[in-house]
């Protein structure tokens, strides 16, 4: 049994015709399978998400997919559509080697973003994401923000030491770092601090350019509650390259609606404790696999040598915050220099 017969499955259930064509996997999924399917009605984009799946990440997609359903009526937002299922957009396939999840949607022609954006699109993702946080979902408070997994980083930097990994020493050195981050996240889980549901891995590696131009925003799966404050600093940082393009992306943000107050030091906590994608990295490097290794290596190495930077350099975003939210969008380009971070050190998977 092979995820070739697990997805045969999968369209069949999704009811999408007959394949024409070999079956293409996306070389960019991390912990899902993603493939391109086409068939006699179309092209498609088919997740199967790994077997056994808990009940704490299936409650966690469907709420998701539940906000991603709000969004996708209105036409504010260009957004892949969906191929539902009985109207539902995630379903269980029996495949040969038991029931997984999957889900489907009409496969997006065009080129992913990997370059840097032009002043239209820029402007484009501001305005997306303020016509999400001007629906105003509510999505609970900071409380709810998971505590820093000390274990989990712990063994991670045991791992390294012991198998001598070339920058094992640097990863070590940055644990005061971390554990002041972490009890900065404590601080800011107490103040339960409301929060709003949104895209959350709102980043250009979510994007996708169509044939005719328009930034698609892809991968919703991460869908929950954010700060909107620390949404925005993030979004705009990581789309902006100079701080003309962080300016064009909070001011379209601003005229869509998007009502996020200026971040303060505390509320970046929210991201900069997220070092997922960094211990995923490590993780996968301390397992050997031998078709990840090589490339995840040299990955963790330059975000462990990036972190203190990378953290600086977004945290000074809210020194630059003004007292007053009607010039916020100002402060993002006050001198016209480019003093921006782009934040890639966490980062949620496909």
């Amino acid at each position: 049994m092979s995820t070739t017969d697990d997805l045969e499955v999968a369209v069949a259930r999704f009811g999408i015709g007959v394949p024409t064509s070999a079956t293409v996997t996306v070389s960019q999924a991390w912990s899902n399978e993603v493939f391109r399917v086409s068939t006699v009605t179309g092209a498609f984009a088919i997740k199967l998400f790994p077997p056994c799946l808990s009940t704490h990440r299936r409650e966690q997609l469907t709420a998701g997919i539940e906000f991603e359903a709000s969004v996708l009526p209105a036409g504010l937002v260009t957004m892949p559509r969906p191929v539902t299922v009985d109207e539902h957009w995630l379903i269980e396939v029996d495949t040969p080697r038991g029931v997984r999840f999957a889900r489907c949607h009409e496969w997006v022609t065009g080129t992913p973003v990997t370059d840097r954006l032009d002043a239209d699109l820029v402007r484009a993702a501001g305005r997306y994401l303020g016509v999400i946080h001007a629906m105003d979902r509510a999505g609970g408070d900071t409380s709810q923000l998971p505590r820093f997994d000390h274990a989990r980083w712990e063994r991670a930097v045991h791992g390294a030491v012991q198998c001598s990994l070339s920058w094992a020493d640097r990863l070590a050195d940055l644990t005061p770092l971390v554990r002041h981050l972490a009890a900065g996240l404590d601080v800011l889980r107490g103040q339960r601090r409301p929060m709003r549901l949104s895209h959350r891995d709102y980043d250009p590696k979510n994007t996708v350019i169509d044939a005719s131009g328009r930034l698609v925003i892809t991968d919703w799966d991460s869908a929950g509650p954010v700060l909107t404050a620390t949404e925005l600093v993030v979004a705009a940082t990581s789309f902006g390259v100079t701080d003309a393009d962080v300016r064009g992306f909070v001011q379209a943000y601003r005229r869509a609606g998007g009502n996020a107050t200026p971040a303060d030091q505390l509320a970046l906590t929210a991201e900069v404790t997220d070092l997922d994608w960094l211990l995923r990295n490590i993780e996968a490097c301390l397992v050997g696999d031998p078709d990840h290794t090589q490339e995840q290596h040299q990955t963790a190495a330059d975000l462990i040598a990036a972190l203190p930077a990378h953290i600086a350099a977004l945290q000074g975003w809210a020194d630059r915050s003004p007292q007053s939210t009607a010039d916020y969008a100002a402060a993002f380009a006050p001198d016209g220099t480019s003093q921006r971070s782009r934040w890639c050190i966490g980062g949620r998977s496909v």
